[in-house]
């Protein structure tokens, strides 16, 4: 089912308290800090949130997929943005190659890549501004063919 979280908040979706949500296996973990405002979709105050390991999403062409979450409900915003943060076996990662934080855009389709993400070996850190389903990719390395 993944991890179900409930939020303190004031009528205006306004977190009352810092509040931290962690991934069932502890991979991911969402921070956010008092003060910040959650709404949903509709723009009404979001008092749920859940995290759920990503299911039947697949790497865009020329990527590995080494994790992926989905962070529920879609549509769902945080203002000023939250801190997201990933963990990873380094050793999942192919040899030569730089793991990328990405969300998938429901809109276009599209792998986008989080241009605010920090990289620590095993670690990724960003700060968000919204629900998405977020991935680290690392590119494949293609073996050139010798004559």
């Amino acid at each position: 089912m993944g991890t179900v979280a409930s939020l303190p908040i004031a009528p205006d979706g306004t977190l009352l308290a810092d509040i931290e949500i962690v991934s069932p296996d502890g991979a991911m973990i969402l921070q956010m800090l008092a003060g910040t405002q959650t709404l949903n979709a509709d723009g009404t105050p979001a008092t749920d949130f859940q995290i759920l390991p990503a299911e039947g999403i697949t790497a865009p062409d020329g990527y590995h997929m080494i994790a992926a979450y989905q962070l529920l409900s879609s549509g769902l915003t945080f203002s000023p943005g939250a801190t997201l943060t990933i963990s990873y076996d380094p050793a999942t990662v192919p040899e030569g190659s730089t793991p990328v934080l990405a969300y998938f855009d429901e809109t276009t389709g599209a792998w986008v890549e989080v241009d605010t993400a920090e990289y620590v070996a095993g670690t990724i850190t960003a700060q968000i501004g919204g629900a998405h389903t977020f991935a680290i990719l690392a590119p494949s390395l293609m073996i050139s063919q010798y004559r």
